[in-house]
C-alpha cells in the first residue's frame, strides 16, 4: 500500500479508492449501494465536494473527485466513517469495514483526468462483469451517457467538455482500453501517489501548485459556506468595479475579463456545477464555462497580478462571506 497521501489544497482532483477487509464484500444488496451514493451527495451539498465520477464494485469503490476549501481527509472521513456505522447497523455486525485508510492519487487535469475517467469507468470490463462499461448500472458512466434521472450531485460537464458534450465521442474513449503509461501506472505494486506530467510531479512535491503553497492542515468545515453564484459575481463585479449586470452579458468577439474570472470562482470557490454557472450567466453551453475555466487554470500559473487579484476575491468569499473581496 502506498504511503498516505498528506498533500491537500482547494481546488485538488483526486481518484480515491478504498476495498472491503480481507476482500471482503463492502456491498451486499443495492440498497447499501444508494446508501453510500447518498452519503456522496451528502458531501457535495455540505462541503462542496465536486464528484466527477464513480463506480461500486462487490468489495471496493472508485471515485474521482475535486475538493473544495474542506480537505479531503474531511470529506473521506465522513463518508468511510458514517457508510461503515450504517453497514454494520443494518447487516448487524459491529467492527471495521474497510481494510484501514482510503487510498487517494493527485491527478493532473485534462489529459489524466480523463485516463482516471476511463480506468475508473472500465473497472468492470476488467472483472468480467460487463462487455462494454456503459452496461454496469453502478458507475456514473450510465449518467454521462443519458443524463435522464443524472443526480444533481453528480458532475458531468467537465469530462463532457472536454469532447464537446458529443456522447458518442465519450463512449468511443470509454470503451477503449487505458494506453500503456496508465496501465503501467495502475499495474505498480505500489501506486504513487501522483499522477501527471513530470513538471506537475515536480510543482506537488515542491508543495506548491498553481502559484500558491499547497497546505497540509485540514480546513474547519465551520468556517466554510460556499456563497451562492449571484454572491461570487457580486464579488468579481466589487474587484472590478462593474456592475455585475455586465458579467452577465456576452458579447461575440468582446474579450470580457470579469465574466471569465466570475466564471471560474462561481466553480472554485463556490463550487456550482458547469451547467449552473452556464444558466445563470447565460453561457449558452456547460461546455463553455468548462473550457474558460481550463483557460484560466493555465493563465494563473503564469499570470501572479491575476493570480493575487483571484486570491483576494475567492478569500473574501470563504473568509469574510463576501464582505473582503478585493
Amino acid at each position: 500500500m502506498s504511503r498516505p497521501l498528506r498533500i491537500e489544497f482547494p481546488g485538488a482532483y483526486y481518484h480515491v479508492m478504498n476495498r472491503g477487509l480481507e476482500y471482503r464484500s463492502i456491498f451486499q444488496s443495492d440498497d447499501d449501494r444508494e446508501m453510500f451514493l447518498d452519503l456522496l451527495a451528502d458531501v457535495s451539498s455540505r462541503w462542496g465536494a465536486r464528484i466527477l465520477c464513480y463506480c461500486l464494485m462487490k468489495n471496493h469503490y472508485h471515485l474521482c473527485i475535486q475538493t473544495s476549501a474542506i480537505p479531503l481527509s474531511r470529506v473521506m472521513r465522513h463518508v468511510d466513517g458514517v457508510y461503515t456505522q450504517r453497514f454494520n447497523r443494518r447487516h448487524k455486525r459491529d467492527g471495521p469495514l474497510f481494510r484501514g485508510r482510503y487510498r487517494a492519487i493527485i491527478i493532473e487535469e485534462d489529459a489524466y483526468l480523463q485516463a482516471v475517467a476511463r480506468y475508473i469507468h472500465r473497472n468492470p470490463v476488467k472483472e468480467g462483469l460487463v462487455q462494454h462499461p456503459e452496461r454496469y448500472g453502478w458507475s456514473s458512466l450510465r449518467y454521462y451517457m443519458n443524463d435522464r434521472g443524472s443526480p444533481g450531485w453528480l458532475d458531468t460537464g467537465m469530462l463532457l467538455g472536454y469532447f464537446d458534450g458529443d456522447r458518442r465521442k465519450l463512449l468511443m474513449f470509454m470503451r477503449e482500453e487505458e494506453g500503456s503509461e496508465i496501465r503501467a501506472f495502475y499495474a505498480a505494486g505500489r501506486v504513487a501517489p501522483i499522477l501527471g506530467s513530470e513538471p506537475f510531479r515536480l510543482r506537488i512535491r515542491s508543495g506548491t501548485y498553481a502559484g500558491r503553497k499547497a497546505v497540509e492542515r485540514e480546513i474547519s468545515e465551520r468556517r466554510y459556506l460556499a456563497p451562492g453564484l449571484e454572491e461570487c459575481v457580486r464579488a468579481v463585479g466589487r474587484a472590478f468595479g462593474v456592475d455585475p449586470a455586465s458579467i452577465a452579458i456576452s458579447r461575440r468577439g468582446v474579450s470580457n475579463l470579469p465574466r471569465q474570472i466570475a466564471m471560474y470562482v462561481c466553480r472554485e470557490a463556490g463550487g456550482h456545477l458547469h451547467r449552473e454557472i452556464a444558466r445563470y450567466l447565460k453561457a449558452g453551453s456547460y461546455s463553455t464555462v468548462t473550457s474558460v475555466c481550463t483557460m484560466m487554470k493555465t493563465r494563473l500559473e503564469h499570470d501572479r497580478a491575476l493570480q493575487k487579484r483571484i486570491r483576494g476575491i475567492t478569500e473574501g468569499l470563504m473568509g469574510g462571506n463576501g464582505q473582503r473581496a478585493t
